[in-house]
């Protein structure tokens, strides 16, 4: 036995025994670059080895299987991103050439989104080529999904100009479009993410947005704690309420035919302290998630508030909850 170890693992793996005696291969279809480079080492267009494929509508989206034969490997693939699964699994199976064997692989998605999400505001802020590359490296893991968290001035918004000192040490609208534009390259959906309630400390502590604070002089986490800053608009201030607004819509220039965008809304502390928190909660997160959706977009929220008031999930049910881990 010469079982090669899948990352992610596959739901089927044969091993048939008999040893492959090749070096390179041939592919019968042209691939994209983007695929036609992760197998790029193993190719020899004149290899009398060659790499069959065949697409089959009927198996589940992202589905694929592979049959490696002593003279061949035959690909079978469901869709777009079933053929960019199978590939990422070949190419591990290639990686480790030498002990491959005859073999049966069928694998589906578990999880029709596979999202990972990159806090890149509270610490160093990472450059485009490190996005591209963390992008890429979730991309042979299947991931399909990518978000970047937002909080504070990681990204240049154009209306808040006078607030940043050089513009190039944050990412910018066209940072943002370019890696966008490189996800659809290599099989990942970037979606659009940014909080709308808590997580708004940077801008709340400024001299000329405090007015836009639930508590502009901060408040107590803990009954005689420290005093902590300001970090949940007042949802009853319009002003605020349009400053939110405005950090969406410059959000969304990044991503013109986005499906889905995270909203955030966890964790607005100063709310939760008060006697009418639940019915002001469903208020705010009910108007962002009509405004989302009058664009044509699908909002996902965090689910902490929902899961403290559960009967808060049959006023935002037009948002898809997320779970805090």
């Amino acid at each position: 036995m010469a079982f090669i170890s899948i990352i992610p693992s596959v739901k089927k793996y044969i091993d048939n025994g008999h040893k492959i005696k090749f070096n390179k291969l041939s592919l019968d279809k042209e691939l994209s670059k983007f695929h036609r480079e992760l197998l790029c080492e193993y190719i020899n267009d004149n290899s009398e080895y060659k790499i069959k494929f065949n697409q089959d509508s009927t198996m589940l989206n992202g589905a694929y299987s592979i049959e490696v034969f002593e003279d061949s490997i035959s690909c079978v693939y469901s869709n777009e991103e079933g053929l960019h699964n199978c590939i990422c699994t070949l190419r591990q199976l290639l990686m480790n050439i030498n002990k491959l064997t005859t073999c049966s692989i069928y694998d589906e998605p578990l999880f029709k989104v596979r999202s990972v999400m990159i806090d890149v505001s509270r610490n160093k802020i990472p450059k485009l080529e490190t996005l591209k590359y963390i992008a890429y490296n979730l991309s042979l893991l299947k991931i399909n999904d990518l978000q970047l968290y937002l909080e504070g001035k990681t990204l240049y918004y154009e209306f808040l100009n006078k607030y940043y000192d050089d513009k190039n040490d944050y990412l910018l609208l066209e940072d943002v479009v370019a890696l966008r534009e490189y996800c659809e390259e290599i099989g990942i959906t970037l979606t659009p993410n940014t909080n709308c309630f808590g997580h708004m400390a940077y801008w709340l502590n400024q001299e000329d947005l405090k007015h836009l604070a639930l508590n502009p002089e901060g408040f107590e986490m803990y009954p005689h704690g420290p005093m902590n800053y300001a970090q949940t608009i007042d949802p009853d201030n319009e002003e605020a309420v349009n400053f939110i607004l405005k950090q969406i819509d410059e959000v969304l220039k990044c991503y013109p035919n986005c499906t889905r965008m995270t909203i955030g809304g966890d964790e607005p502390f100063e709310l939760l302290k008060l006697p009418n928190a639940k019915e002001v909660y469903v208020k705010h997160m009910s108007k962002i998630i009509e405004y989302v959706k009058s664009r044509g977009i699908t909002p996902c929220m965090w689910g902490d508030v929902v899961k403290e008031y559960p009967d808060t999930l049959e006023y935002l049910k037009d948002a898809i909850l997320l779970a805090i881990s």
